[in-house]
């Protein structure tokens, strides 16, 4: 009787947390941030359900995936090439989902699709978000706060306290390589919103430690996404330029200061970095399990083009140790040709490039049509496409594609309305004129 009553109210509680999630994405967005961030900090407590093991980010994903579904119907008639391209790989994804559920059972299925619902949110979900200045600032304050959080908790690792990153890591990044990317793609929007918007003190204060701080962190791909970063900077925004070269000093300092505090100044500190910088063995163990993976026996022409069936173990050969090992393969765009094959990574490819190429455009006719500025989503984009070869997406850095993708669908359907009006007033200036 308690236990149907207690499930009878979680239920609720969920539907509850759905209705408001697909009523308001800022609330969405609040409840992702909150469950990464906890898991971040205390690692994966996780629930039963059924046959199902949840923790905090599965929880908040699956309230997400309600709301969005509730809010893509409400939408699905928007125009748009990136529309028909979510929607194409959101068939392609589910075909592989339901392949996988009929091959593997329902649990195996959904366990490893649970690493792709971030890619199916940013396209669910976060595409319809509402693009007015005021909703996209909330977004992007929360992101700040986000990032603010990570800092502390890499701190209080750092000061002894059992919090943060508990995997073994020999340099102790206290952080994953997803956490570091947050703090990093902060310092562009930080950036940003100080050249072209008014903006508080505190973040002039905190665009060091964000810099500072993902560097310290030692993950390269989030150092490869900062350079990569600065170049576009270089390329597109000369105003942002100034503004970098006067933070770097600052961050320099500050990084320095932070390596000091975390590994001594004994030399460790310098032995840490010059090994991070130097050290290729990772990068050949990724890129040999890359090669495993393109070149599969398993595979067949039809799952080169619609991918194995979502739950199949990702098997790799390693050339170390002789045999096989069941990892996954170190990279978004792979795991996504395994799972939904050329067909799905394309419209993947597309779904992420398509607005870096349409944001560069805009930024060269228009800085200031996107808050805080074109440049910063472009950087966002770019950052997140970069991340990607190394790493998979986590739920917040994807998010951030799918709302380019929206702030740009805004942008077009409002160029659509403004045609069709000005159509009309031609229309009605020449009626008037034969009439007269």
């Amino acid at each position: 009787m308690i236990g149907g009553l207690i499930a009878v109210l979680g239920a609720a509680l969920v539907c509850a947390f759905i209705y408001v999630a697909s009523r308001s994405v800022v609330f969405g967005w609040h409840c992702l941030l909150v469950a990464n961030l906890l898991y971040v900090a205390f690692g994966s407590n996780q629930i039963m359900l059924g046959s199902l093991h949840l923790d905090v980010v599965d929880m908040a994903s699956l309230v997400l995936l309600g709301a969005g579904v509730i809010r893509s119907f409400n939408r699905i008639n928007l125009p748009g090439n990136a529309r028909i391209v979510s929607l194409a790989y959101l068939l392609v994804f589910g075909f592989s989902l339901l392949r996988g559920i009929e091959a593997f059972g329902v649990q195996q299925a959904s366990n490893q699709a649970r690493g792709l619902v971030g890619e199916v949110l940013a396209m669910l979900y976060f595409f319809t978000s509402p693009t007015d200045p005021e909703t996209i600032k909330k977004i992007l304050v929360a992101y700040l706060r986000f990032g603010a959080a990570l800092i502390v908790v890499a701190i209080l690792h750092y000061a002894g306290m059992s919090i943060g990153m508990t995997a073994v890591d020999e340099k102790d990044r206290a952080l994953p390589s997803a956490s570091g990317e947050a703090i990093a793609l902060c310092f562009f929007i930080g950036l940003g919103w100080m050249t072209y918007r008014r903006s508080s003190r505190n973040l002039r204060w905190f665009l060091p430690v964000f810099a500072g701080m993902a560097v310290v962190l030692q993950h390269r791909t989030v150092w490869t996404v900062m350079a990569v970063c600065s170049v576009m900077i270089m390329l597109i925004d000369a105003k942002l330029v100034r503004r970098l070269v006067s933070l770097a000093v600052a961050t320099s300092a500050l990084a320095i200061g932070l390596a000091v505090f975390i590994y001594g100044t004994k030399g460790e500190a310098t032995t840490q970095f010059e090994d991070s910088v130097t050290n290729s063995g990772t990068w050949l163990w990724r890129v040999e399990a890359w090669q495993n993976s393109l070149h599969d026996d398993d595979q067949t022409i039809y799952s080169i083009l619609l991918g194995q069936p979502i739950g199949k173990a990702f098997v790799r050969f390693d050339s170390d140790s002789g045999g096989y090992q069941e990892v996954p393969p170190h990279s978004e765009y792979i795991v996504q040709y395994l799972r939904v094959g050329c067909l799905g990574l394309a419209l993947f490819l597309l779904f992420l490039i398509m607005p870096l190429i349409r944001l560069v455009s805009l930024q060269r006719r228009d800085p200031l049509a996107l808050f805080p500025s074109t440049s910063v989503w472009c950087l966002l984009a770019a950052g997140a496409i970069v991340y990607g070869i190394t790493y998979g997406f986590d739920g917040p850095t994807i998010a951030l594609v799918g709302l380019a993708n929206a702030l740009l669908l805004s942008l077009r359907s409002r160029s659509i309305q403004q045609s069709h009006a000005s159509d009309a007033m031609h229309l009605l200036e020449a009626s008037n004129q034969v009439l007269s």
